[in-house]
């Protein structure tokens, strides 16, 4: 495989600029190709104007030999002597045709020999001297080639800081947790007060604050002593800290084999493009350049290899009781293997095959059997069986999301903060939907094929929530596992930060609208309902949770923009529900008045909101007319076309005006299978811009934060004069309105202010509510010995606010989705 090939599959996606341009790279040497065949051009045109005249000048000269020849043969009585040489010359000359072929082969050789000797050029001497030697495409390309290393010396010196700085924060933390378990228990064991009042006199006591308990411990590097401080900010007993630290580090020594894969690609890359500029000009660029390479830190792997040495050590010694082979299997990612899931695909392949011809006959024989089922219970059946099948197309088409993420080279599975160790490929992952609509088809052909199975909607509700509920470790469980997870995080909405993958998936509700209202005919399938107040009720559900999400990123960042203006939008889709409520209900000009205001209003809100914000589109600046600079899909009409189509989908409710009432199921089943495509479609532009943001900040593994936080200068002088903080009512108005530090200002983040996701503080609440159950590793309780006693609960009075973690960690579980 050709190393450029090779680059772009196994660069991280999120670091592609500071990667060796190698295409660019490549492009001029093509360029330096194409002059150097114009100057062999110009030497052989001047060449073979210089043999050309040779040859006529030789060919004059046989010809005045002959003319020679012929007037001594008819003067016979003249008798000239002719020497010797002269008539073998002339005898030679007589056979033009050897002479000719003879003068050709000479002119072959000597043609090939100008041209090697025309294409050598002369060796580089230094690099001082680099600069006079080269022509003017040759400069292009070693200028480029400069830059290109220092713009990966850039971003390798700046990993590499950040790297170490990692490092030394994990062994910290580390060691403050062991120091803080040592003091917890010395001071509950009344037999060791004089190791006690030892260790008492070394480590710092708990401050008092009400916010938060601080501790201090001397570290020693190169023979100087320094006084670190940490903060406990959050109510973590050993065990939640020691598996922070054991998460944290599994992402760092992923991010050092990254940054490592990094090296050798550049370095890789470097030596090849040298290699191609010394078979083109045949010249000895490599030798010229390759010791100025080394000299770079980059080049130099000595550092990082040190780096993974020591994370390896460290984790086998401190979380693996010394055992390397479990430690490596636990801490190393598996190698990647090139599975083409033939079997997968042809079950996947089978279960679509089968469910479409029994669909379409389901779908006739429920019109050809209308009569013969109640009339008011035909059209509820319906609208069920409908309500089901949206769904599951709409779980098939999003396997076409993850193949085109996929072939995009977008990076969904760290931006959804998928396990990198245990994932579904988009091949694995369409079986899921594929099996549920085989099983949809079947039963509504069994529904409607006889009339008396009207409870096969019911039947059809238990066997899809069993394939999604099944508790056996069959059919992919850990990422069904993900799925109820995330849905329960959605449910329980205003309980958690706020993560990407919960407001995406709330999102995608938000289209299923159609499904929620639907549901209410589930508890009256065999008697007929009426329309009643549960309708709206489970409309506005998808809606009101991810309006309660935004007020959710509200209290935690108090950034009015984007999250309120965010909130107002699902605020007007709940009201215009609720105008469609009324206006259905009593049916007036006034009410259907308020529903196409509410309507109009809530939809213009909602095409705006996707244009601009979720896709970052319409940027009148843009290189791309109307677009933004960075596009992942080559072809630019898609985004137009997107645009265009979100607006049509997004007013499709006007069908409902101008179509008579009398197809008002029709109207409004088309409307919701409208708004699945448009999400459908939504889909690719949020996370392609989603990987658009990752790439621009260089972000490319998740940041774990640990449990104790540094505490600053300015932290401890305003500790004193920090107001107490004002306890509410209840845990539920704790976790939906978290207090806000009277006195002290909210650090904002400005890259982060126009986002609806940010991984910095979202990345908490991921460790945090994961924190009690998702290690599913053997391993030892505690760090020291295994009659170590945990740590006791902090008290009542250093709780914050983000205490309801504790109990949210029995809902959230995992949050990867493992294969």
């Amino acid at each position: 495989m050709k190393f450029a090939k090779v680059l772009q599959s196994e660069l991280v996606p999120e670091w592609k600029k500071a990667y060796i341009d190698y295409k660019g790279l490549k492009r001029l040497l093509a360029s330096i190709k194409r002059s150097l065949k114009e100057q062999q051009s110009s030497q052989q045109s001047q060449q073979s104007q210089q043999s050309h005249q040779q040859s006529l000048h030789e060919q004059e000269r046989c010809n005045s030999v002959n003319t020679n020849v012929s007037i001594s043969s008819n003067h016979t009585e003249i008798s000239i002597p002719i020497p010797q040489q002269s008539g073998n010359r002339i005898s030679n000359s007589s056979s033009k045709p050897d002479s000719y072929l003879n003068r050709l082969k000479s002119f072959s050789k000597k043609r090939k020999t100008s041209l090697s000797s025309s294409r050598r050029q002369s060796p580089l001497i230094s690099y001082d001297t680099l600069w006079e030697q080269v022509n003017p495409q040759e400069e292009k390309f070693f200028k480029a080639l400069e830059e290109n290393l220092d713009k990966v010396e850039k971003f390798y010196e700046e990993k590499l800081s950040e790297t170490l700085n990692r490092f030394n924060e994990l062994v910290e933390q580390y060691n403050f947790m062991k120091e803080t378990r040592i003091k917890k228990k010395l001071k509950e064991n009344e037999a060791w007060p004089k190791k006690l009042s030892i260790i008492m006199q070394e480590i710092e006591h708990f401050s008092t604050s009400p916010k938060a308990k601080s501790v201090s411990f001397v570290t020693q590097d190169d023979g100087q002593s320094e006084e670190i401080k940490y903060r406990i900010k959050h109510d973590l007993d050993y065990k939640s800290a020691k598996k922070l630290i054991k998460k944290a580090l599994f992402e760092f020594y992923r991010g050092v084999l990254l940054l490592k894969n990094y090296i050798i690609l550049n370095k890789t890359g470097f030596v090849k493009i040298l290699k191609k500029y010394d078979k083109i000009t045949d010249r000895n660029g490599s030798e010229i350049f390759l010791p100025r390479i080394s000299n770079y830190n980059f080049a130099k792997s000595a550092p990082i290899d040190n780096l993974i040495k020591e994370t390896e050590t460290f984790y086998i010694n401190n979380f693996e009781q010394g055992i390397r082979s479990q430690a490596m299997k636990n801490l190393r990612l598996p190698p990647r293997k090139e599975n083409l899931y033939y079997f997968v695909t042809w079950r996947v392949g089978l279960y679509i095959g089968l469910s479409i011809p029994i669909l379409v006959r389901a779908i006739e024989l429920a019109f050809r059997n209308k009569p013969s089922f109640d009339p008011l219970k035909w059209p509820v059946l319906l609208q069920i069986y409908c309500a089901y099948f949206i769904p599951i197309v709409f779980a098939l088409l999003f396997g076409i999301n993850m193949h085109t993420w996929t072939k995009a080279r977008i990076n969904y599975k760290f931006i959804f903060e998928f396990d990198p160790r245990n994932n579904l490929n988009y091949k694995q992952y369409f079986e899921i939907p594929a099996f549920m609509l085989l099983v949809f088809s079947y039963t509504t052909y069994i529904g409607f094929n006889f009339t008396k199975f009207e409870h096969c909607v019911w039947i059809l509700g238990i066997i899809l929530s069993c394939i999604l509920l099944c508790p056996f470790k069959i059919f992919y469980y850990d990422a069904r596992r993900w799925f109820i997870i995330a849905l329960l995080r959605v449910v329980a909405s205003g309980f958690y930060r706020v993560e990407f993958r919960d407001f995406f998936i709330a999102d995608e509700l938000n289209s299923l609208t159609y499904t929620f209202m639907n549901t209410q005919y589930l508890f009256c399938a065999i008697k007929a309902c009426r329309f009643s107040l549960i309708s709206p009720l489970l409309t506005t559900l998808p809606p009101w949770w991810r309006f309660v999400q935004c007020l959710k990123r509200y209290s935690l960042t108090y950034h009015k923009y984007p999250h309120l203006l965010n909130a107002g939008k699902y605020f007007s889709t709940i009201m215009a529900i609720w105008f469609l409520f009324l206006f259905r209900t009593y049916n007036n000009k006034i009410t259907k008045s308020f529903w196409i205001g509410g309507q109009t209003i809530s939809s213009t809100y909602s095409f705006l909101w996707d244009v601009l914000m979720d896709w970052s589109l319409l940027q009148l600046d843009s290189q791309n007319y109307l677009l933004r600079d960075e596009l992942n899909f080559k072809n630019h009409a898609i985004y137009y076309f997107a645009i265009v189509s979100d607006g049509l989908l997004r007013f499709s409710w006007i069908l409902q005006l101008i179509i008579p009432s009398k197809y008002s199921l029709a109207t409004i089943f088309t409307i919701a299978f409208g708004e699945m495509l448009r999400r459908w479609q939504w889909n690719f532009f949020r996370v392609e811009n989603e990987h658009v943001n990752n790439c621009g900040q260089f972000r490319a593994i998740k940041e774990i934060p640990l449990p104790f936080e540094k505490e600053t200068l300015d932290e401890e002088l305003n500790e004193e004069n920090e107001p107490q903080e004002i306890k509410l009512s209840s845990r539920i108005t704790n976790a939906y309105l978290p207090q806000r530090r009277a006195g002290l200002p909210h650090k904002i983040d400005d890259i982060q202010r126009w986002r609806d996701f940010q991984p910095n503080s979202n990345a908490v609440s991921y460790a945090y509510s994961d924190v009690t159950d998702d290690e599913q590793l053997s391993e030892p309780d505690s760090l020291d010995d295994p009659k170590e006693i945990s740590f006791p609960p902090l008290r009542d009075e250093y709780r914050n606010n983000n205490e309801c973690y504790d109990d949210a960690s029995n809902v959230a579980g995992t949050s990867t989705i493992p294969n």
